[in-house]
Formats: C-alpha cells, sequence, structure tokens
C-alpha cells in the first residue's frame, strides 16, 4: 500500500537494508576480527589479500541498491507508476532499458526524477539528492526522451549484463552520500552500553573500516574522503583500541574533529588515549569527555595547541578528586576557544575560580553542575551573548546582608534551574529575553539550611519578583520533579499561583510532571471570568489524580477558545 502522507516514515536505518546487507556480506569475517582486534596489519590489507581473490566491484543494477522506501535517493514503484496495478509494488525495484551502457545510470536516476511527485517527499534530504543529481539531468528534450523510454519491472539480470547500470557507475559525490548516510544511519547496537571500542557515534555497529574492504573503488574513495573519519567515539580503550586509533587518525586529514571519549579502562590506557586527543586539540570541533583523576596532568598541561576550532564541550570530570589548579588550567584551555559556544562542567569539586571573565564573553550556553554563586555573578556581566543557562546545584557564598544589585542578562532567552538550592540566585538576576523555563520542584523548596523570613526569601516569591522586574513574556514552562527530593507532589496553589502571574499571559506549553489535582484542570476550564493561559496550545500533564470527566471538560473547554490559537495537544497520564 502506497505511504499516506503525513504518516510517520520508517526509521531510516531500515531504508539502507540492501547495502547494508552487501557491506556485511561482502566484508570478510577476518575484517570483523581485524576491527575488534585493532590489526593494522589486517586492516591495511587490500581487500584482494584478505578475500583471497581478486575483488571487483558490485555489478547488482543500481536500482538494487537503491531502497523502494528511501526517498533520499528512489522511490517505490507505486509512487512512480500511480494508477497502475499496485500488488506487491512494494517489493519491486524499478529498472531501465537503456541501449548505451556509459549513460545508463544517468537515465536511470534521470528517469525517477522525472516521474517524482514532489508532493509527496518534502525531506530536505530529497532536495539535497536532487541539487546532487541536476548536473546529470540535461536538457528537456534529453528529459522527455528518457521519461518515454520504457519501465517496467523485471528481476535483477545475471551480473556483467550489458547495457545496465551498477552501483559502480555512480558519480562520486552521490556514493559518498550513500555512504555517509549508511555511516549515519544504520542499526542501533542493542546491547551492553558502553561497549569497548571506537565508532564513529555511540551505538554504531558499522564503522568506515568495512566499507574499505568490498572493493578497490570503495577503499580510495572511503580512505579519501576525510569526513567520514571526522566523527570518533572512544569507549573505554583497550591495547588493540589504541591501534586502531591512530589508524583511524591517519585518514581524517586536517578535517575538524567530533570527538568523544570516555576513559574509564586502565590507568595507563587512560592516559595514553588523553595524550592522542589532546595532541589534537587544533582541530577539535567538538569535545564530549568522561574522565578520572589519572589524566588531570595530561589535561593541565600548558603546552597543547589552542583549540581555534572547539565550539562544544562537555567535560565529566568523574567526581571530586582533581586537584582545583588542575580544573582551572584545563578549563581556561577549553575556554580559550575563540569559536567557543557552549560549555557544560559535571561532576567536579566545583567550577573553575581561576578563569579570566574575557573568557566567557562568547559563550551562548552554559550547563553547570556545581558553582558558586559569587563567581557566576562576576562573569553574568560578561555574558552578552548567552542564551542558555542551566545550574543543577549552586552554592551560595555570598556574604548575608550583601546589598542585591540585579544583573541584567540582555540574551538569555532559557533558564534551567533545578535544586533548592538555586533559588537564591533570581533575585539577583534580569532577564528581559526570557522565553523559557524549565524548574523542578525542588526549586520551590526552601533550604533546610536557610531560615525564610517574613516571606522575602519564598522561592516563589522569589521567581514571580523576577519576572516582574524582567518584564518578559514566557512562551514554555515546564515544571519536573525533583530526583534528589524523591517526591513528586507539590503543592498546586504554588503552581497556579505561577501561572496566574501576567507574565505567562502568552503561554503556549505547558508541562507538570509533579501532581496535578483538581486545582490546575479547574483552572483551565473556561467560566465567566477572565480565561486562564488564553493562548496556550499544547498541554501536557504527567501524574494527573484527577477525573477522567475533569479533564475532559477541560480539553472541551480549551477547543471552545475564540482567540485565534489551535489546539494542537493535551497528554495526560493519570497516576
Amino acid at each position: 500500500m502506497a505511504p499516506q502522507r503525513g504518516k510517520p516514515r520508517r526509521s531510516p536505518s531500515s531504508y539502507l537494508g540492501f547495502l547494508d546487507i552487501h557491506i556485511r556480506s561482502c566484508a570478510s569475517k577476518h575484517l570483523r576480527k581485524a576491527v575488534n582486534d585493532g590489526d593494522l596489519q589486517e586492516l591495511e590489507s587490500s581487500p584482494a589479500a584478505i578475500r583471497g581473490s581478486t575483488i571487483e566491484a558490485p555489478s547488482r543494477p543500481l536500482s538494487s541498491f537503491l531502497p523502494t522506501k528511501w526517498p533520499s535517493f528512489a522511490i517505490s514503484l507505486n509512487r512512480l507508476k500511480r494508477g497502475a496495478n499496485k500488488t506487491n509494488a512494494s517489493k519491486k525495484l524499478m529498472t531501465t532499458e537503456v541501449s548505451e551502457p556509459q549513460g545508463a545510470v544517468e537515465n536511470e536516476l534521470k528517469q525517477m526524477m522525472n516521474a517524482m511527485d514532489d508532493s509527496v517527499l518534502t525531506d530536505a534530504t530529497w532536495d539535497a539528492s536532487k541539487a546532487i543529481l541536476r548536473p546529470y539531468q540535461g536538457s528537456r528534450e534529453d528529459q522527455e526522451a528518457v521519461s518515454g523510454s520504457s519501465c517496467r519491472t523485471v528481476p535483477d539480470p545475471p551480473a556483467g549484463t550489458p547495457g545496465r547500470a551498477t552501483i559502480e557507475d555512480l558519480p562520486p559525490e552521490l556514493l559518498c552520500e550513500i555512504f555517509a548516510a549508511y555511516l549515519k544511519e544504520q542499526d542501533y547496537f542493542n546491547g551492553p552500553d558502553p561497549r569497548p571500542g571506537i565508532f564513529p557515534w555511540d551505538g554504531a555497529t558499522v564503522t568506515p573500516f568495512h566499507l574499505t574492504h568490498i572493493c578497490g573503488v570503495w577503499r580510495d574513495l572511503v580512505h579519501s574522503t576525510t569526513r567520514f573519519w571526522s566523527d570518533i567515539r572512544i569507549n573505554i580503550p583497550r591495547p588493540c583500541d589504541l591501534r586502531l586509533l591512530g589508524l583511524w587518525l591517519q585518514h581524517t586529514g586536517t578535517q575538524p574533529l567530533n570527538l568523544s571519549a570516555r576513559l574509564h579502562g586502565a590507568t595507563e590506557l587512560n592516559r595514553q588515549a588523553m595524550s592522542s586527543i589532546m595532541h589534537l586539540s587544533r582541530r577539535w570541533k567538538t569535545l564530549q569527555l568522561f574522565v578520572q583523576p589519572d589524566v588531570q596532568d595530561i589535561c593541565s598541561k600548558g603546552s597543547w595547541d589552542t583549540p581555534e576550532h572547539l565550539g562544544i564541550f562537555v567535560i565529566d570530570f568523574g567526581g571530586y578528586y582533581w586537584a582545583r589548579n588542575a580544573v582551572d588550567q584545563f578549563a581556561s584551555f577549553l575556554y580559550s576557544s575563540p569559536n567557543l559556544r557552549i560549555g557544560c562542567c559535571l561532576n567536579s569539586q566545583t567550577h573553575a575560580t581561576g578563569l579570566e571573565s574575557s573568557l566567557w564573553t562568547r559563550l551562548t550556553h552554559i550547563h553547570f553542575q556545581t558553582v558558586e554563586m559569587s563567581r557566576l555573578l562576576g562573569a553574568l556581566p560578561n555574558c552578552p551573548q548567552l542564551e542558555l543557562l542551566q545550574l543543577d546545584a549552586c552554592i551560595n557564598d555570598l556574604w548575608p546582608g550583601r546589598d542585591v544589585v540585579a544583573i541584567e542578562v540582555p540574551s538569555l532567552k532559557a533558564l534551567n534551574l533545578q535544586r533548592h538550592n538555586t533559588s537564591g540566585l533570581v533575585r539577583h538576576l534580569t532577564l528581559p529575553a526570557l522565553k523559557i523555563l524549565r524548574l523542578s520542584s525542588g526549586f520551590f523548596t526552601p533550604s533546610p539550611f536557610h531560615r525564610v523570613q517574613s516571606g522575602l526569601d519564598d522561592p516563589c516569591t522569589l521567581l514571580l519578583a523576577l519576572l516582574e522586574r524582567s518584564q518578559c513574556f514566557v512562551d514554555w514552562f515546564m515544571l519536573i520533579h525533583c530526583e534528589e527530593c524523591g517526591d513528586v507532589s507539590l503543592d498546586n496553589e504554588i503552581i497556579l499561583k505561577v501561572l496566574r502571574c501576567k507574565q505567562f499571559a502568552k503561554l503556549r506549553e505547558l508541562a507538570i510532571s509533579p501532581y496535578v489535582d483538581d486545582a490546575i484542570p479547574q483552572a483551565l476550564t473556561a467560566t465567566a471570568g477572565p480565561i486562564l493561559l488564553p493562548e496556550l496550545i499544547d498541554v501536557d500533564f504527567r501524574n494527573c489524580r484527577t477525573s477522567k470527566d475533569l479533564v475532559r471538560k477541560m480539553f472541551v473547554s480549551l477547543c471552545k477558545r475564540t482567540v485565534p490559537v489551535r489546539l494542537e495537544g493535551v497528554k495526560v497520564k493519570f497516576a
């Protein structure tokens, strides 16, 4: 049956099934063993040497490598021949008889293009493939001649049949796109995570090495295309992985790298892998590290090249055992990148205190697991481009009785505060551009070490004062339950007090994880009075303890609103 418009498509991994079967069948068991064992001699051997015979490029018809349901490069027969008999059409592939072997691939691709109904497939991937194929389309006369040629479904002919296009005839740039999609969209590994080894991404089951052991044409193309090798994921390195890493890096050329490493193996192996990573610092584009204190002296060494391409880093320091000066030096090194936009530091004793404020000026996103309030308040005035701030915990090291001066962060659009000790920060902020607010139930729970006096230090009061001071309008509000507290309950009157704030008058999306009682659905059900949240289009209650009838009334009320907005979704999970 033809796919219906608006229906979710199959996962991209299923679209590349034919290519996956071919690669896995052609890449010998020796290759898989070599990849697993880091056998460089085996990996560097020619395909013929490994297979024991001369290997030619695959000679199956081009269309057999283009799955019928992969919208980027092929269309199923029932899309191409509308109105014709569609019985078993999705299992067949379109093939084209042409007289000139040299132009077979172009003619087949052109016929597929001309028969395409652009209203069916609107993916950016299809648009990109059309741009790639456009140089091979030829004139309008040529296209009309091709579209008028015979088109029929036939079984795959024997290999080597004259006049048949094979995958080796594809232009290199198109073959590269197929390989890139295959490496990106392969089946996800279903097993213990993380697996030791080196992969292009977490969960990958195939590496570029597999593509190099099919035929000489593919081997040369993959070796010379550095972008296939620019994504590197290192998990719990073994001795063979370090050898494999050296071979992998030989094929990256000067390409900027997306590096991720989980160095939780033996100390000596961790140190060797970290040293290799630091030697590549000039080429980092994104960096994600899960490290332990056994590499802190390597990270904090001051002789590494400036990470001039680094735009994003996420560092998990693995606990509270790093020396303060090592954290300072490594963080300063990372923040020195002129292109840095996003920084995230997790599981360190505290955030680095030795950073120069000027290093923060380019950041757009900051995520701290723990940070001293004095240090953060001292740095925020130097963050004119900051758009997102996420704090899991905040150490209030300010002197009691200190004058409260609100710091304006002009570009901050998203604020994410988790635990109860983060509520004290909001009294020091003014956020005129705030649009997204994400809080935990723990935010509204006063710290057991801090006495609430006259309601002035009440977290809800501090939050409402921030919104009033900022004169912003929140578009999206999420309230989650605090994992640290272990309690999913929060007084619904506190939630309603926040929702009734005039800065929520234009709220469009609302998500609440703590228990929702009758009070909130009743407030959202239209009455004779003013409508609460009149522009709300999406509601998500994760733990609803009210009656289904009340939820139904709320839903009907939201649908009948006269304001020019259309309800897009209501999701309710009853506790």
